[in-house]
């Protein structure tokens, strides 16, 4: 399963990169699942058309789950990525120069999960 990861990187800017995380076939639903993740709580949010945000941090460790609306992405590099309804991805840049974020295609909903501090997401960096 594909999950995007905004993190900092050396230069003090927030990039994107790409994790792969395993799944295994869970017999009650046939469904790919990963193994449970060490979270911390969770939560949800939801927001009209906001203005944009401009360069923040993330503030936790979270995997953000979009339920409806989009989320526009743009980091420190110049990169942008739009997040749609049924994709997420790892908010991990809590130090440096941040991210910015658009709400896109109208009322947005999210899901956030907390992701434990001392979790290591090298296993899901594709070799």
């Amino acid at each position: 399963m594909k999950l995007a990861r905004i993190y900092t990187g050396g230069d003090h800017r927030s990039h994107f990169e790409d994790l792969d995380l395993p799944t295994h076939v869970a017999a009650d639903s046939s469904r790919g699942v990963t193994d449970a993740l060490a979270a911390t709580g969770a939560a949800l949010g939801e927001s009209g058309e906001t203005a944009p945000r401009d360069f923040h941090n993330a503030p936790r460790r979270q995997i953000v789950a979009v339920l409806s609306g989009g989320l526009e992405l743009e980091c420190g590099d110049g990169s942008r990525r739009r997040f749609g309804p049924g994709e997420a991805f790892f908010a991990d840049d809590l130090t440096g120069e941040g991210h910015k974020t658009r709400d896109v295609g109208g009322p947005v909903r999210l899901l956030y999960v907390y992701i434990r501090d001392d979790f290591d997401p090298a296993p899901w960096r594709p070799r």
